[in-house]
This record gives C-alpha cells, structure tokens and sequence, in this order.
C-alpha cells in the first residue's frame, strides 16, 4: 500500500473515534475564519511544572517548532511523551513519526498517552517520512507531530527539516524533533535556526528509593526560546512507571 493512502485510512479511523473534535484540529477548521479558539488549545504543557513556568507561555504555544536534544537516557523522548499526552488531554490529534523505529507503546501508554488515538508513522525510509510528514502538517491533519531522528541521518536532510519547520508554523502545528547528540553538523543547524525552542537534556543522577532506581534526574536547559527568556536552565525528575 503507498504512503499517501495508508495515511488517508489512518486519519479516516482516528476521524471516526474522535468525531466532532477531530474535525477541530483539522482541516476544517483552519477553513473556518469564524471558528471560535478552544479555552486552553493555544498552548499545551510539557507536563512538567517547572519547565512549564521557564518557557514563557507556560508549554508549546500553537504553531511552535522544537528540539529536544539529547543523548539515550537523557529522556527527551519521555518529556515528548508527556507532552502528547498533554495535547490528547486538551483535544488534539497527535502524531510520531518513528524514523529511529525503537517507539515503545508500553511507555507511551504509562506516560498518558491514549494508543488509540496516536497516529504512529513508520515509514519504509526517511524521504518517505519526510513525505508523511509533509503530508500532515501542510493539510493540517494533526495539531503536534513528534519525529525521532534516527543517529545516522545524512547531511542532505536539513533542507526538508527546513521545510517542515515553515510549513509547520505557517499552518499552526505544534512540531517536536527528537535530536541525538551525534548528528550531523548540517541537520543540527537546520534545527537551531528552524525551530523556536531548543531544549538540551542531560542525565544528572538516578533517582533512588532504597537500593531500587526508580527514575532519573534531569538538567534541562533552555538553549533558544523565542517565546520567553532564553539561557534558563532547570532540573526535571523523569520517573520509571511501575508495572
């Protein structure tokens, strides 16, 4: 099946389980100029208060690009968990485009995410990602799209990140790009200049209860934010879900 037909039968499904609200953050509303804002849409939390009070607007304002940048276990893919949990909470329809293929829905549910209404993206290579990508924001199919970018990403690919980034604020969709410490050079500045809020993320310590690590201890700082202070920096406590 290509690309372009699987998405349309993905988002005709998510369409019928959320019905009216996934008309909201859809097409239609975009055409609409008399549609009035939902209280509480024009900026989703991180899920964590801390972070939340640093950026500004309190979270991810409409139509604002970002960067979690981080090495493994830095938990950068948990705080975009988190915040696609956060957008479900509100409404949204959210999508994860698994270029690196390592997402865990185990993890995804114990963090708040509803599986149901994910629409998960795993495509066969990384221009046909790029496509789905494409494909989303620009028909405004979801209000947040989470990309994980895969370690071995070659340098030509910073001209579509570019793209994603302009087409993502110009139609008002919240985008997060999950970024490795090892990239390459070209993909890194694409992002620094693309995006609006850049977040470096660092493992500090582990949190312990007894002789059993239960979570970890994180350093976020606030490399680039467009929408408050830049240069802030504080600590989250990202922590293991029981079974």
């Amino acid at each position: 099946m290509s690309a372009e037909p699987a998405l349309g039968s993905a988002l005709a499904r998510l369409e019928s389980r959320w019905g009216s609200a996934a008309v909201r953050v859809g097409v239609g509303v975009a055409d609409e100029e008399d549609s009035a804002p939902v209280p509480g849409d024009d900026v989703v939390p991180t899920g964590f208060a801390r972070l939340d009070a640093l950026l500004g607007p309190g979270g991810l304002p409409r139509g604002a690009s970002a960067s979690f940048r981080g090495g493994r276990s830095s938990g950068k893919t948990a705080l975009a968990l988190h915040c696609l949990a956060q957008a479900q909470a509100r409404g949204a329809i959210v999508a994860f485009l698994d270029l690196c293929r390592i997402f865990d829905p185990l993890e995804a549910q114990a963090r708040g995410v509803d599986l149901r209404w994910l629409l998960i993206c795993r495509p066969h290579d990384i221009d046909e990602g790029w496509a789905l990508a494409a494909a989303l924001v620009s028909g405004r199919q979801v209000d947040l799209l989470v990309i994980d970018l895969p370690e071995n990403i070659r340098a030509g690919n910073d001209a579509a990140l570019r793209r994603l980034a302009a087409h993502a604020r110009r139609a008002g969709v919240r985008l997060i790009v999950l970024e490795p410490v090892r990239v390459a050079a070209s993909v890194h500045g694409a992002l620094a200049e693309s995006v609006g809020l850049r977040l470096e993320l660092e493992q500090r310590a582990w949190l312990r209860a007894g002789r059993d690590v239960v979570g970890r201890q994180v350093a976020v700082n606030i490399a680039k934010n467009r929408f408050g202070p830049p240069g802030r920096k504080t600590e989250i406590e990202i922590r293991y879900l029981a079974d």
